[in-house]
């Protein structure tokens, strides 16, 4: 993925699992950061969950130190680290289609 196809991926998995709400995300290539928005109203991002290596805030340039909460749109905090990193999505529904799991 390139950032700006990372954005638009994001955007597509966010909506589909919205139910009323509709995201839009962007990345800005003068900046290095990516927009996260809520066209609908408030949302959060809990980036302090128990599991803090199943999230890709820091590698999007958001501070996962804390959540983002009380807005309609975040922007990240620095520039993104997605274009020299890999990311690893992880779903628990698409964990549990994977062939791998019929074996275990």
């Amino acid at each position: 993925y390139t950032s700006s196809d990372l954005a638009t991926e994001l955007q597509t998995q966010l909506n589909s699992l919205a139910i009323t709400d509709t995201f839009s995300v962007s990345f800005n290539s003068n900046t290095g950061k990516f927009t996260i928005i809520d066209d609908t109203g408030n949302f959060q991002i809990n980036w302090t969950h128990a599991n803090t290596d199943a999230h890709v805030g820091a590698l999007l340039g958001f501070n996962d130190s804390t959540d983002d909460t009380g807005s309609s749109s975040y922007t990240s905090d620095n520039m993104a680290k997605a274009s020299d990193h890999y990311v690893n999505i992880h779903s628990m529904k698409l964990a549990a289609l994977s062939p791998l799991n019929q074996y275990s």
